[in-house]
């Protein structure tokens, strides 16, 4: 193999991406490139080993014989350079290295985002790899180090640590709500536009509770659906329709009366918001640090409500 070793781990960490990824279009998203510039990595890591790696179509790649022997080393590879990173950090009594954390668009954006820089600011040394996305991401291959997310668990072989819960809301825009009348009664959401994400369990119904503790099943018109939550408060602030969100994505659109909350005598079940890691057993210090931080800063957090 010809060229630097440290442009080869460079090629190697983005064709493990784009393997993991399943296509160069998520790959690039995920890394931050464009599509042309992961597509140039991948044919100059082939030209390097002088193997083809990947099988190409319009949407999606898969690895050919040689390139799953090649990607197999590659994870060993990269385990290796993790753990000479984690090997420094404690000799030099620094924390470095890259920390993978996984999160939702939306959430990632508008309530992470915060908490990421003030990490950072305190640990100067540390690389951060952000994954994200609205499925919810494989801890098993060890690509990711930790995941916050909004919703209740669902993977027991996981550690999960609460960090609050939020309430879900009825919403929409002003603008949508002077053309069509705001609904009074749950019964009326079934003739409004629902906007919903591809595999939320809203897209096809949603169940409320009154005051008294009464539930109300509804029926869904999904009139527009997706598979990012970024895309979906996108078609709701253009005054698509009506959704549910969660509370802490849309403080300052409620507080600046950008959306406004529908039957607010109707409640959903609230979310929790978790931090979310493979294993207390050997876990990397970095991977602490960033647990034991995130419950710290949400701890305090301002908006978070007595529900």
């Amino acid at each position: 193999m010809s060229g630097s070793r440290s442009n080869m781990l460079r090629l190697i960490r983005c064709f493990t991406r784009v393997v993991d990824a399943g296509s160069f279009s998520a790959a690039a998203y995920q890394l931050g490139m464009n599509k042309g510039a992961v597509s140039q990595a991948i044919s100059t890591l082939e030209a390097e080993t002088k193997l083809r790696l990947l099988n190409r179509d319009t949407r999606h790649v898969s690895l050919t014989e040689s390139g799953r022997h090649f990607y197999n080393g590659c994870q060993e590879v990269l385990q290796s350079v993790e753990r000479l990173d984690e090997l420094t950090d404690h000799l030099t009594g620094e924390n470095s290295g890259t920390l993978r954390v996984a999160c939702s668009n939306l959430f990632g954006s508008r309530v992470l985002v915060p908490a990421l820089n003030h990490f950072m600011e305190f640990h100067p040394h540390l690389k951060m790899d952000l994954c994200v996305q609205d499925d919810v991401a494989s801890m098993a291959d060890g690509a990711i180090d930790v995941t916050v997310r909004i919703g209740w668990p669902q993977d027991s072989s996981l550690i999960a640590r609460r960090l609050f819960e939020t309430r879900q809301l009825v919403v929409s825009t002003p603008e949508y709500l002077h053309k069509h009348r705001a609904p009074l009664a749950p019964e009326e959401l079934r003739e409004m536009n629902w906007l919903s994400l591809t595999r939320h369990r809203f897209r096809n119904l949603i169940t409320l509770t009154d005051r008294e503790e009464h539930e109300y099943s509804v029926p869904l018109n999904s009139r527009m659906l997706t598979d990012n939550s970024a895309m979906l408060f996108s078609l709701l602030m253009a005054h698509n329709g009506i959704t549910a969100l969660p509370e802490c994505n849309i403080i300052s659109e409620l507080e600046q009366g950008d959306l406004v909350e529908l039957l607010p005598d109707f409640k959903l079940e609230p979310l929790g918001v978790y931090v979310i890691y493979p294993s207390r057993d050997n876990l990397p210090q970095k991977t602490r640090l960033f647990v034991d931080f995130m419950l710290d800063y949400f701890r305090s957090y301002p908006f978070v409500p007595d529900l």
